[in-house]
């Protein structure tokens, strides 16, 4: 009797213990919405004081908001046309997306009796924008307990939550928030369609594809992962063993056939939310093609000038462990990338995968970053992702999968030239995803390590470790806080003129920057310093300077950047230089700035360093809190909106127009080139882009083309037989060495050994050319296939039987190659036939296929 009663007992013990864990996640996921809900509400009138927001993006929003209205009934015949209808925006380097939401909840406002104090866009857009991060955070916590446990999701889910970058992000109405949350719960779904292959869940991601399409367009590389869902289903990747047993047939047919139904939910959702880009198909393609010159610097916007010389991918990869989450947490959420690359394969495979899936496709993108290099680099990320998953183990395939999405996208924003921080946050959920799971890993490790060993005797080491680095990465983000805590610098800077600058005295600015709000009462002039460095330009800056009672810095958004392109700026270099010593004479006569703070310490960003200022006399040694741990440089975009160091300097000594510009003009290094000039022969030295004259006689020596290319020889007349007979006579001097070097492959590189061998001929010739060893003609030719044989010759005789043994085995399937070798050949030549590279000059010149 007692036998049977314990089953019993066990199993209630069982339900009880998971009802509990349900309980205890539900409990702690409601903790953490409640915090991360608090994060993001607190402080979002931030910008009080300013009758406009002084962040950019955020303040033509607001505006194209503002310009739209829903027609009315009698003017319903006008929706559908692009110019007459009050509903397009007319402007698309943003989705229309948020702005219709934000407008249908301006619209649900005006039937609220009383609410006009409501009605402040920048208040409500910010609601909208924090609300939305709380849905990722809830979003993440779905994704991490489908892919883990409750565990891995509730505290990935807390890491979003405090996360610097999205309770920064949270307080703008930008689309950032929008991008992450429909980028997880586009991965979400995604994951279920791997898995099952329903209908519903491509659908699903379907339409939140759409929607992050219709806010940005930057979320397209998504479709990578997208297709590579449905290939897996189709595969039987994430399936369990009497999932996988069905037809493959049929599994492929169901994966087609969702797919097409989830393409067609990107379509209706992006027409439904985005009509415009359709119907207005010019403007939005104009506009999106100028966001796309816009990153990659092909137009030479001053505020992208910040990011010359900033190294690809790393200095994103920095900004983001420093600023959006702080080094512990930044730190641990790559090494979580690099543990999800690695999961579930043996070391080697991993290190395979990161070469090919990682490597090559950055290097394709820092060789272009053109639409065709994103494409291309993005199948070679996802196809080397593909090709890993057999190799993977089952319960590891999920969470790679991910990488589908993370990886292509971090590629190509880490080539952009321009590399504002927010452009990591549809990414970085994943990442902190990614640090949770590393982190409940390591924290299990230890757990289970027997006693005695070195995990076990490193376990309380690295539990502290990782206690700490958590509770360092909450103390930053509360202290974050501290700025929405105190009066925005501008704002206070305005009050300190408004108190003892007199009426009427010109405040001078800069121009391509914010303004201080409420200075009505004086004169406000701009200073063009982004202008080129002319005569001109420094005759203003005198007589400005000169004018001028007072100079106020917003930020360091151009004393930041200026100085680091002195080629380009000498001029304004020098007078930034000049100016920050007291030598134009102006002082520094107050200083506004908040810092994240909290207990005493404070983190504070150096504006002065990176472009090799001196700060002012009176910054220096400057520490606003008991402790100030100096981070170094800070993203532009990460402290220029909402907590700015505002300078504002005052004309003590009054110089002279011609003093100020002649003190300027003799620090510097003189007036940019403007043209090329021709360097002399001893200027040069050797490094010219001309010949020398002496090497321009050598190159000559060799006669004319025509004495060199015979026209009526055979070669010329039979072109095609010529180069077959070249190219498999290399192949036959360079298959000994392919045979060494391809052993793995079965071939054992017979076809590799066709690019092998005009490879190796032309390098040997290249090189003794380029040694000046011997002149690049037929006898250097001659002389690199001399030594390609007898190289060729020694491998024959130390592998003569290995080769023949596998030339006797596999002629069958080496002349299976070489039919597919030829006949592939001859067809790319018919379509060269149809397509030779004849272009007329105006339309480019010779173009090769």
């Amino acid at each position: 009797m007692t036998d049977a009663i314990e089953p019993e007992q066990s199993q209630m013990t069982s339900v009880q213990s998971r009802d509990f864990g349900r309980r205890a996640t539900a409990i702690g996921l409601l903790i953490v919405v409640a915090l991360a809900l608090f994060l993001r509400m607190y402080g979002l009138n931030w910008d009080e004081g300013f009758s406009w927001t002084p962040h950019p993006d955020e303040r033509a929003i607001l505006s194209k908001v503002e310009s739209i209205s829903p027609p009315t009934l009698s003017e319903i015949d006008v929706l559908f046309d692009a110019e007459e209808s009050p509903w397009n925006p007319r402007w698309f380097p943003y989705g229309s997306f948020p702005l219709y939401l934000l407008k249908g909840v301006e619209l649900l406002y005006e039937l609220v009796p009383g609410s006009d104090d409501l009605r402040d866009l920048r208040i409500t857009g910010r609601v909208i924008s924090g609300l939305v991060d709380v849905a990722t955070v809830v979003a993440v916590f779905g994704l991490g307990r489908m892919l883990y446990s409750r565990k891995v999701g509730l505290f990935a889910a807390g890491l979003v939550a405090i996360a610097v970058i999205h309770i920064q992000l949270s307080h703008f109405f930008a689309v950032d928030t929008f991008l992450a949350l429909f980028t997880v719960l586009t991965m979400f779904f995604l994951v279920r369609v791997a898995r099952h292959g329903n209908s519903r869940d491509s659908i699903l991601a379907g339409l939140f594809i759409g929607l992050g399409l219709a806010t940005k367009v930057s979320l397209a590389p998504i479709g990578a992962a997208y297709v590579l869902a449905h290939v897996m289903y189709a595969g039987g990747l994430l399936l369990s063993g009497n999932q996988s047993a069905g037809l493959v047939a049929d599994r492929i047919s169901t994966a087609v056939k969702n797919a097409i139904y989830g393409a067609w939910a990107i379509g209706i959702t992006f027409f439904i939310v985005q009509p415009y880009a359709i119907l207005d198909w010019d403007r939005f393609y104009a506009d999106v093609t100028e966001q796309s010159e816009m990153v990659r610097r092909i137009r030479d916007y001053p505020y992208t000038r910040q990011y010359v010389d900033t190294t690809p991918f790393l200095y994103q990869a920095r900004q983001l462990v420093t600023w959006g989450l702080g080094w512990p947490l930044g730190l641990l959420a790559w090494a979580g990338v690099i543990y999800a690359g690695f999961r579930g394969l043996r070391f080697s495979g991993g290190v395979l995968y990161v070469i090919v899936g990682w490597t090559l496709p950055m290097a394709v993108l820092m060789v272009s970053n053109s639409l065709l290099g994103m494409i291309v680099a993005s199948g070679i990320a996802v196809g080397a992702l593909l090709v890993s998953m057999p190799f993977r183990s089952a319960e590891t395939r999920a969470e790679a999968f991910l990488l589908a999405w993370v990886a292509p996208y971090f590629f190509i924003t880490g080539t952009f030239e321009v590399k504002f921080l927010r452009y990591l946050i549809p990414i970085t959920p994943f990442l902190l995803l990614f640090a949770a799971r590393l982190t409940v890993d390591m924290l299990e490790f230890g757990a289970q390590a027997h006693r005695g060993s070195v995990a076990a005797i490193a376990s309380p080491i690295m539990t502290v470790g990782i206690a700490l680095g958590f509770a360092a990465t909450a103390f930053y983000s509360i202290s974050y806080l501290g700025i929405y805590n105190d009066t925005h610098p501008a704002v206070e800077a305005s009050e300190w003129i408004n108190e003892y600058a007199p009426k009427n005295s010109v405040i001078l600015k800069e121009h391509w920057e914010e303004g201080l709000p409420n200075l009505g009462a004086y004169q406000n002039r701009d200073l063009p310093l982004y202008e080129p460095d002319t005569p001109s330009k420094l005759r203003t800056i005198g007589e400005e300077l000169s004018r001028a009672d007072y100079l106020v810095f917003f930020s360091n958004r151009l004393y930041g950047t200026i100085p680091r392109l002195p080629e380009r700026y000498p001029i304004t270099t020098a007078y930034y230089e000049l100016l920050f010593t007291g030598q134009l004479g102006f002082q520094l006569d107050a200083h506004f700035e908040s810092y994240p703070e909290l207990l005493g310490v404070g983190f504070v960003d150096d504006t002065f360093s990176r472009p090799g200022l001196s700060a002012p006399v009176a910054l220096r040694g400057f520490e606003p809190s008991p402790l100030t741990l100096n981070l170094g440089f800070a993203d532009e975009s990460f402290s220029v909106y909402d907590h700015p160091k505002v300078l504002i300097f005052r004309n003590v000594r009054r110089f002279a127009p011609d003093v100020i510009s002649n003190t300027i003009s003799n620090s510097s290094n003189g007036f940019p080139v403007a043209s090329v000039i021709a360097l002399d022969s001893e200027a040069q030295d050797g490094k010219g882009l001309m010949l020398s004259a002496e090497n321009a006689e050598s190159q000559q020596s060799g006669g004319t083309w025509t004495d060199i290319v015979r026209a009526d020889s055979w070669t010329n007349r039979l072109p095609v037989i010529a180069w077959l007979l070249v190219v498999e006579g290399f192949a036959l001097l360079a298959f000994p060495i392919a045979f060494v070097v391809f052993r793995p492959l079965p071939d054992r590189g017979w076809l590799f050994a066709k690019a092998l061998g005009l490879l190796l001929v032309g390098l040997i010739v290249w090189l003794l050319a380029s040694f000046q060893w011997m002149a690049f003609s037929q006898a250097s030719v001659s002389v690199a296939v001399v030594v390609l044989f007898f190289v060729s010759v020694l491998l024959v005789a130390k592998q003569r039987d290995a080769i023949k043994e596998f030339l006797v085995l596999h002629w069958k399937a080496l002349t299976i190659a070489e039919v597919v070798f030829i006949a592939a050949f001859l067809a790319f030549l018919v379509i060269r036939m149809a397509n030779p590279d004849l272009w007329h000059p105006y339309r480019g010149g010779e173009k090769p296929m």
